[in-house]
């Protein structure tokens, strides 16, 4: 998985319930989601052979443009940049599951 339209300074965040109940901002970095690149799905079987992928672009201004991404099981809102080697790069992602039970570290 190649991570060259991510910015190093990504900011990945979802609401999430952790093991106590309690309602927290899950964040990810840039460094996280590269070893989750190279590590989550090493066996090839955590995403279905023909994902169903939507993009919808929602604005475009410039430098600045904000999508949303649905996945299979989730939704991305990202903001992106257009870098100075004119290059466009995601800065921030915010994220949920489809199925809003899935958004908890509780057994």
């Amino acid at each position: 998985m190649s991570l060259r339209g991510v910015d190093k300074k990504l900011a990945k965040r979802a609401c999430w319930q952790s093991k106590d109940g309690s309602e927290i901002i899950m964040k990810t970095d840039f460094d996280t989601m590269v070893w989750v690149a190279e590590n989550y799905n090493k066996e090839g079987n955590k995403f279905p052979s023909s994902p169903k992928v939507d993009i919808n672009i929602l604005d475009i201004d410039n430098k600045v443009a904000s999508v949303k991404l649905i996945v299979d099981d989730w939704i991305d809102y990202m903001h992106l940049y257009k870098n100075e080697n004119n290059e466009w790069k995601i800065i921030n992602v915010l994220w949920q599951y489809n199925d809003p039970a899935k958004h908890s570290s509780k057994p």
